[in-house]
């Protein structure tokens, strides 16, 4: 069986390589993405195509476009008055 002190010593350098492995990866993640680097993603304004919606959901009745199935349950109901 190892001794105490040998085995806390092997994790001592595993975890200090595992630092520096994340370390690296965190490095190399900022230079791919140079125009977040020190930014919160909060901060990060979307670009105008990010903006648009996807998709709409058309109404078959009348062509209406409504972003949501809700929206579409409720534009529905206007026509069965």
């Amino acid at each position: 069986m190892r001794d105490r002190g040998v085995i806390e010593k092997e994790y001592a350098d595993y975890n200090l390589h595992i630092r520096e492995v994340l370390l690296d990866i965190r490095e190399v993640l900022l230079n791919i993405i140079p125009e977040v680097k020190g930014e919160s993603i909060k901060t990060v304004t979307p670009t105008t195509e990010a903006q648009k919606p996807i998709k709409a959901i058309t109404c078959h009745v009348c062509g209406k476009e409504c972003l949501s199935k809700g929206g579409l349950k409720r534009h529905s109901k206007s026509h069965k008055k």
